[in-house]
């Protein structure tokens, strides 16, 4: 590759992998930057702060803010079990229920 080539690719680089990486390092983001951050579409975004399944904030009336935490907290919502925490219930359970013979 020659010195030009070499230039336009870090530009490329530089142009999409930064801003992309940046939305992992701020903590209050745009619709945009909550879509990137989700990897979902921005109309979904915009559904979930209207349902209020998402806090959301218009510090001016205008643009839309959402706290990462805030998305963080909506995406940890209905875990689901592993078998290890299944066994462990389902031990606990019998342990308090103990079988009654007739």
């Amino acid at each position: 590759m020659t010195s030009p080539e070499l230039k336009e690719l870090a530009d490329m680089i530089a142009d999409n992998l930064v801003p992309r990486f940046a939305v992992f390092h701020k903590d209050i983001l745009s619709i945009p930057e909550a879509a990137m951050y989700l990897g979902v579409s921005e109309g979904y975004v915009r559904r979930l702060t209207s349902e209020l399944a998402v806090r959301s904030y218009r510090p001016g009336g205008k643009m839309l803010y959402i706290e990462r935490a805030e998305l963080d907290r909506y995406m940890r919502q209905n875990p689901i079990k592993s078998m290890a925490d299944i066994n462990a219930e389902a031990l606990v359970y019998c342990q308090r229920n103990p079988r009654r013979r007739i």
